[in-house]
């Protein structure tokens, strides 16, 4: 699947027109979601990519806005990216808590959620914190998070680190139902991206597909058997 006519999501005023833009493209990626988690009560998705900048926030803005028209009813969508947070700015968020302070204890999941202009859907950011100054999430408090938060919400979205080097996306895979791998098209190359995918296996990850991004030609012959 090719984000590259997909519209990232805009302040309050677009949004509305923009969705029925959005939900053609991901209605299929939502329907492969959905198969892969069977019969899981709650579904929580991780979206994570080979590299920084593949369009990861694009795509869980999307998708999250997908599943917030089904049959869902509250969905919730996470920036637990602490390295490149961008669901702020995606929309439009206040600059209150986040997942940082609901982690510190310092504000509660309610403080810490925002609902915004998509019906069903609720955003929380990474919350007030430095990239310098970011705190590592511990696998321990993120299972205490999903189990948390997923006490309110049936799907959970989370935007997550790249899976490079010794990124922290590692250490939550094995806690979601599923992972999705955004590939840039024009950057990432088969040996990377296999790599990529066998590391999140053996991490416990269930990767269930992946979004090629800034796709030109027609999608490469690799990139089934890297994630097969």
């Amino acid at each position: 699947m090719s984000t590259e006519e997909i519209t990232r999501m805009r302040p309050a005023a677009r949004r509305e027109r923009q969705a029925a833009q959005v939900l053609p493209q991901f209605q299929s990626l939502l329907g492969q979601v959905l198969n892969a988690a069977g019969q899981d009560e709650v579904i929580t998705i991780g979206v994570t990519s080979v590299r920084p900048g593949a369009g990861v926030s694009t795509v869980v803005a999307n998708l999250a806005a997908c599943a917030a028209g089904s049959v869902f009813g509250k969905v919730l969508l996470v920036d637990a990216n602490t390295s490149r947070s961008s669901l702020r700015r995606t929309f439009s968020l206040d600059r209150g808590p986040g997942l940082a302070e609901l982690l510190l204890g310092s504000a509660s999941l309610e403080e810490c959620i925002q609902q915004v202009a998509v019906d069903n859907l609720f955003v929380m950011g990474i919350g007030n914190v430095r990239r310098s100054n970011a705190p590592v999430i511990a696998p321990r408090d993120f299972k205490r998070f999903l189990d948390l938060a997923s006490q309110q919400c049936r799907f959970i979205v989370l935007d997550l680190p790249a899976a490079a080097g010794a990124s922290s996306c590692f250490s939550l895979v094995q806690e979601l139902s599923g992972i999705v791998l955004v590939i840039s098209a024009d950057k990432d190359r088969s040996p990377r991206v296999r790599r990529c995918a066998k590391q999140l296996r053996d991490a416990g990850g269930h990767v269930i597909g992946a979004v090629l991004n800034k796709q030109h030609e027609r999608l490469p012959e690799w990139l089934d058997e890297s994630l097969a």
